[in-house]
């Protein structure tokens, strides 16, 4: 009795011990690159890099996370010295969506490619599974594409033309609608979503605080709260994080705006990525900061704010050193690590996640190329 004990209590710590898997997208590499990730130590070991036609430039999980599907930007030709960049004319493949398969191992194995003229900037999927909402940047559109056991196919079910500078969407809990919002516009635009069809119809836009404050405005990133009808965006003008209630009928009331610099801060910056803690206990924005800028808390940070269990408001709760300009940052399902993802520096920082919400630098790892999107699973 005592030896199956210890055996059972062997494997228990075997998979509490169990690695993660980051996924990295670097924007000036044909790649997709797998590490393994030690959350107790924060060591990041490099797994492999997954050929790739061309330069990734959005990553999104599928539902179950069984799937990974990654957006390839076409390489565009490169501006030459005292000449104006040579424009490039769509040839109906703007865009490239890439669906693989996460093995066992957490290695993915490509299963399909699909070309279109759809510049993808962002990805999501509904909870059913069956469909993938994707926005165009520079086209302002919102796409909805049918996916085929967990394959993103060719036909698109549904597409609203909204504004240029569509940078994100992101769908409801209860999987009826859909928000996307928009950095120059200023808006978040609204959709009802039906899960049965795919079918996205309008359904109004929410004005982000207006442009003449100066401050904080130009919705970037999306992020739900766990457990209340609460969605935060980061603001990405000056650095900013907006708190928006779901109203039942799908649209969204702003609720409050906050700056996510430090108070000593001084000089430009803008705000780039938003997480929620799994628990749902804090919300972080990741800032970017510009050359010359100032503060003791650092320039480039992932701001950390205290979430009200109630009414889902937040409060400023500290800012962390983090890797030089980071685009994209994660928190890992554990809820216990966060890596932000530096461009400039072209390094991953690795830090712990404490109860209190506070981050602790474990690691910063060189990565080959500069870093713009990754996912943790």
């Amino acid at each position: 009795m005592r030896k199956i004990f210890l055996l059972i209590s062997l494997l228990l710590i075997n998979a509490s011990a169990k690695d993660a898997f980051v996924y990295l997208a670097t924007s000036d590499r044909a790649a997709l690159d797998v590490f393994s990730l030690n959350e107790k130590s924060g060591e990041l070991k490099k797994l492999t890099s997954v050929p790739l036609s061309d330069n990734p430039d959005v990553l999104a999980f599928s539902k179950d996370k069984k799937f990974i599907y990654v957006g390839l930007r076409k390489s565009q030709p490169k501006k030459k010295k005292g000449k104006k960049a040579p424009v490039v004319k769509s040839d109906g493949t703007r865009g490239i969506i890439v669906s693989l398969e996460i093995g066992a191992d957490g290695i993915p194995v490509k299963k399909a490619s699909i070309a279109s003229d759809i510049q993808v900037r962002f990805m999501s999927p509904d909870h059913t599974g069956k469909y993938l909402l994707v926005t165009d940047y520079f086209a302002g559109k919102s796409s909805v594409i049918k996916l085929q056991n967990g394959i993103a196919g060719k036909e698109v079910v549904s597409q609203q033309e909204t504004e240029p500078f569509s940078h994100s969407i992101v769908i409801s809990k209860n999987n009826k609608f859909a928000y996307a919002p928009h950095t120059a516009p200023n808006k978040v635009y609204q959709f009802k979503f039906d899960e049965k069809t795919g079918a996205l119809s309008n359904n109004g836009s929410s004005q982000s605080p207006p442009k003449d404050d100066k401050r904080y405005f130009a919705p970037r990133h999306a992020a739900w709260h766990p457990i209340l009808p609460v969605l935060y965006t980061s603001n990405e003008h000056s650095g900013g994080i907006s708190t928006w209630k779901m109203n039942s009928d799908g649209s969204l009331q702003l609720v409050q705006t906050l700056s996510s610099l430090p108070a000593d801060y001084e000089g430009n910056s803008t705000a780039a990525d938003v997480q929620v803690t799994p628990d749902g206990k804090y919300v972080y924005v990741s800032n970017r900061g510009k050359k010359g800028a100032t503060s003791k808390s650092g320039t480039n940070t992932l701001a950390c704010f205290a979430i009200d269990t109630k009414s889902g408001e937040v409060k400023k709760a500290g800012h962390f050193k983090t890797a030089e300009r980071p685009r994209s940052f994660y928190i890992a399902p554990s809820g216990k690590s966060v890596i932000a993802a530096g461009q400039a520096s072209k390094s991953l920082a690795v830090h712990s996640l404490g109860a209190d919400g506070s981050l602790s630098l474990q690691k910063t790892v060189s990565v080959d190329g500069r870093p713009n999107w990754l996912l943790i699973k």
